[in-house]
């Protein structure tokens, strides 16, 4: 079991598979801003409104120096297909094994109905 994580407190490194086939790590930000946001699944329509909302933003993110991706147990291909469908212009990494979402403590089992639960987090790279 990873230590809790506070807001603002460094984010252990990853490396994950991303649309269009490449991949994206922590490194790939180092000394930048970054929002990773986690979502459950592509394609639901809490995931897509909120997908749709950070590509809105991305300009303003941008201007702010900030990075954004986004984060699901999909693998790439849903990943690819859920871009293409909805024009996102963020990036989209898959944690099929869900070690990032352990290691940033974002993808949860709920004890009480046995789902997954996902929670966006502040950390510093």
């Amino acid at each position: 079991m990873t230590a809790e994580l506070a807001a603002g407190d460094k984010a252990p490194d990853f490396r994950l598979a991303r649309d269009g086939g490449s991949t994206v790590s922590l490194a790939d930000f180092k000394g930048k801003k970054l929002v990773l946001y986690f979502y459950p699944k592509a394609d639901t329509p809490g995931c897509t409104i909120e997908a749709k909302d950070f590509s809105r933003l991305h300009p303003a993110f941008a201007k702010a120096g900030v990075a954004v991706v986004g984060v699901s147990a999909d693998p790439v291909k849903k990943q690819d297909a859920f871009k293409a469908k909805h024009a996102l212009s963020t990036p989209l990494a898959s944690d099929e094994t869900m070690k990032c979402s352990r290691l940033t403590e974002s993808g949860r089992r709920n004890r009480c109905t046995g789902k997954n639960t996902w929670a966006s987090i502040a950390r510093r790279c």
